[in-house]
């Protein structure tokens, strides 16, 4: 498939490409991937695409027409690509919050000393035995969705614009732990007082993450920021 089939196909999609964006990642599966250049599909592409930064890899077309911000009381009807910036979770207590987090942390150390015991084949029927249930049990206790109740997102769009969107309704796939990152179609959702409110009807997850973003801010920075917004708290009241 020619680029420009590709760049139509995509921005069909929501994901108006920059041409020289897509050359890069064209010439990357032909010379280091050895795909031959006319059989390389959206579907080869879209992979490098939600694991980029839209401001580099998108234009402005799939950007707001006006800052969001600044609106209120009417609907987006155009199609907005964004990413993922910041996620919080304001449905539950700053000390809930931390818990989670530090449970969560707890359970990744766990399942890296499980990954550790199962490429030991001598004690493979033991380690079978001991875990039984057990991996289970921690997705339901730990699982995002379990901990969920309305989520606050900071949003940016391919000019670098950011803004809030909040959950209007539950929207599955997005809780404090999903990957910053991630990318988001967003169309006729009401802007309220500069916010959008967001719910499964218009807003389309496509996934994806910043690899740097998510190692830099989460948890542990994350942590932080919420740790000083109790310390504030309690010196206020």
């Amino acid at each position: 498939m020619t680029n420009t089939l590709l760049l139509r196909e995509l921005e069909q999609r929501g994901i108006p490409l920059q041409d020289s964006w897509l050359l890069l990642v064209v010439n990357h599966l032909v010379h280091q991937r050895k795909y031959v250049r006319e059989n390389i599909t959206a579907e080869l592409v879209l992979p490098f695409f939600v694991a980029s930064d839209i401001r580099a890899s998108t234009s402005s077309a799939g950007a707001a027409p006006y800052a969001i911000s600044d609106q209120h009381n009417i609907t987006l009807s155009k199609p907005l690509l964004v990413q993922v910036v910041r996620i919080r979770e304001i449905g539950k207590s700053i000390v809930s919050q931390l818990e989670y987090l530090n449970q969560l942390e707890e359970r990744k150390k766990l399942k890296g000393q499980q990954i550790i015991r199962q490429v030991d084949e001598d004690d493979q029927e033991d380690k079978e035995g001991d875990d039984s249930g057990i991996a289970e049990a921690q997705e339901a206790i730990f699982d995002g969705k379990g901990f969920k109740c309305m989520c606050r997102l900071v949003l940016e769009d391919a000019n670098g614009q950011r803004f809030y969107g909040m959950e209007w309704k539950p929207i599955p796939g997005i809780q404090l732990d999903t990957d910053l990152g991630t990318k988001l179609i967003i169309q006729n959702a009401q802007i309220k007082r500069g916010t959008l409110l967001l719910t499964s009807e218009n807003t389309k997850i496509l996934g994806g993450k910043v690899d740097e973003w998510n190692h830099e801010y989460f948890p542990n920075k994350l942590m932080e920021e919420l740790k000083e917004e109790l310390e504030t708290n309690k010196r206020k009241a």
